[in-house]
């Protein structure tokens, strides 16, 4: 799977993926996920945007995180799954996630081009 191919950000794409997978029954309830980083080398992604995923999935209920142990899928029902998936309200949050991840991405590039400018021992305007 290359989320680059999908316009959205790559964790709502990793999330669907996962999302699609625990719904298929690739992963059942109980199931460990495999580990993060192996996930981001099957996504291609970041480890990262791998945690966001996850965490998304943890926020809807699919799954839970155990620390020390894994991520494990819950015992939910997935008819409500996909269809919750595909309804409109679904998709209005996703659209309205993706606007603030671009804001967010936005605000890190400012932060880091004025932390460009600062010296950071001082505070001071970096010469040049």
């Amino acid at each position: 799977m290359e989320p680059r191919s999908d316009s959205r950000p790559p964790y709502l794409v990793v999330a669907d993926q996962l999302r699609r997978r625990i719904v298929a029954g690739e992963f059942a309830s109980g199931d460990q996920l495999p580990a993060g980083r192996e996930l981001a080398e099957e996504y291609g992604v970041a480890p990262n945007t791998v945690l966001s995923a996850i965490r998304l999935l943890r926020d809807e209920g699919l799954v839970a995180s155990q620390q020390g142990r894994g991520t494990f899928v819950r015992d939910v029902d997935l008819a409500d799954v996909g269809s919750a998936a595909g309804s409109p309200e679904y998709q209005e949050l996703l659209e309205r996630l993706e606007g603030i991840q671009s804001l967010v991405e936005s605000l890190d590039a400012r932060v880091r081009e004025i932390e460009r400018t600062v010296q950071p021992s001082s505070g001071e305007p970096a010469e040049g």
